[in-house]
């Protein structure tokens, strides 16, 4: 094994531990609100200079693998910004790998965290954050070579002091396809426990799957902010739902398509189920746990519907 490919395998590793338009509404009584939360540079308007050459401020990228002897960064400043003056633009390219001195495509990236500063050292993957997320949104525009997709992750952990270990809250990791123009791209975080506080948030955005990688694959990618969802249920006012939800009343299963991702609220605003459907976009959902009474849908993008049990 390479140790480009040692690099990612320790990548995924970590993570096993590590884990605009708004408005408010109202269903049945209930106060909705979604507020945004500031990433740092998250417009990547500040740039810093490294030995390898700029890299966007408060990021860190994979242009240390290119070595002492340089090459061509994998990722660099852009002018063709979604707003403001700058972007940052990924690109997968041939590269040298400084441990084997092999020649592999490598996918340009960036995370939250530090790059390595020398041999013998690693990535920091995460930043301080303790904040309750919902989503991440950001503006990009992507030319993949072939079927390549654009990757992304976003992990919330906590550090576990009774095994020193980091404990993974949530994860969420998604791929997109070609896009022309600045397309908005909307990713719903997943908790594995409601309710937990983290203490470090680790995201990442790539410009090929590392697993299928083609050289010349170009992401660029602006205005990436987190959306907190402070009371457990929000819609966009206004909003013609596409999502589709039969029968109703339903007693047992519930047919639910439209979009990849779901939450289920009782009229409360307790959730009570989060569903991953994925590119299907179409489930059979067993609800006989649920208990009879009224229950929202919701989908990231703000779509909501009613059913009844």
């Amino acid at each position: 094994m390479s140790s480009l490919a040692s690099y990612f395998s320790l990548y995924d590793s970590k993570l096993n531990f590590m884990k605009a338009i708004l408005t408010t509404a109202f269903i049945s009584c209930i106060s909705l609100m979604v507020q945004a939360q500031q990433l740092s540079n998250g417009g990547f308007e500040v740039w810093d200079t490294t030995p390898q050459g700029t890299e966007p401020n408060a990021w860190a990228s994979n242009n240390f693998m290119l070595g002492p002897n340089g090459g061509t960064p994998l990722v660099t400043q852009s002018t063709d910004a979604h707003s403001g003056s700058y972007a940052v633009q990924m690109k997968t390219d041939s590269i040298t790998d400084p441990m084997t001195q092999q020649l592999t495509i490598s996918p340009g990236f960036i995370f939250t965290g530090s790059a390595p500063t020398g041999p013998g050292t690693f990535p920091v993957n995460g930043i301080p954050y303790n904040q309750h997320i919902d989503s991440l949104v950001a503006f990009y525009k992507y030319t993949p070579v072939g079927n390549d997709m654009m990757t992304a992750m976003l992990v919330l952990t906590k550090w576990n002091t009774q095994n020193n270990m980091r404990d993974t809250l949530g994860k969420s990791t998604m791929a997109w396809g070609a896009s022309n123009g600045y397309a908005k791209l909307l990713m719903p975080f997943q908790y594995f426990q409601e309710g937990a506080v983290s203490d470090s948030l680790f995201i990442t955005f790539a410009s090929s799957d590392r697993n299928t990688a083609q050289k010349g694959s170009t992401l660029i990618l602006d205005d990436v902010m987190l959306f907190a969802n402070q009371t457990g249920i929000e819609v966009l006012h206004g909003y013609t739902n596409a999502i589709k939800a039969y029968p109703i009343p339903v007693k047992n299963t519930l047919h639910l398509s439209g979009s990849e991702y779901f939450k289920i609220y009782n009229s409360h605003g307790v959730l009570v189920k989060s569903v991953n459907v994925g590119r299907t976009r179409a489930i059979e959902l067993d609800i006989t746990d649920l208990a009879a009474g009224e229950y929202f849908i919701k989908t990231p993008d703000g779509q909501s519907k009613k059913f009844i049990k």
